[in-house]
This record gives structure tokens, sequence and C-alpha cells, in this order.
């Protein structure tokens, strides 16, 4: 896998979880459960996505647990 489809595949999994949010809006979880739950996917992919849309300021994170919630408040 190149450079550019790996980094499509981290935005998949980053627009998966942001979806998931969006239709449960007061779900939070680890990256392990997020993987397993949420999306389906490799926990190493999922914790690049989360990195990323924490550093966008879309989700926070406290902890090891992922949410909306943090990313109102900040």
């Amino acid at each position: 896998m190149g450079k550019s489809d790996h980094h499509r595949n981290v935005s998949q999994v980053a627009l998966a979880i942001l979806n998931y949010l969006q239709a449960h809006p007061d779900a939070k979880d680890s990256a392990k459960g997020i993987a397993q739950w949420w999306v389906s996917e490799d926990e190493g992919l999922v914790e690049e996505a989360l990195s990323l849309l924490v550093k966008e300021k879309a989700i926070g994170r406290r902890g090891e647990v992922y949410s909306l919630e943090r990313a109102k408040e900040q």
C-alpha cells in the first residue's frame, strides 16, 4: 500500500468514526473498542484516525477514552 492509499484509509476511518459519533453523540470508547465495535477496522489505523481527529479538535480525548464531549469543551 502506497503512502497516498494509507492516508486515504486513515481519512476513511476518521470519517467512519465521525459518522458513528453523529449517530451516537454520547458514545465514548477506547481505540480498541472503537476499532472493534464502531468501525471494524485495524486498531493501528483507528489510532491514526483518532489522532488526526483530536488534532483537528473534531473529537476529544480523556485518558484512553475518545468522545465528542471533550471536543465541545476545548
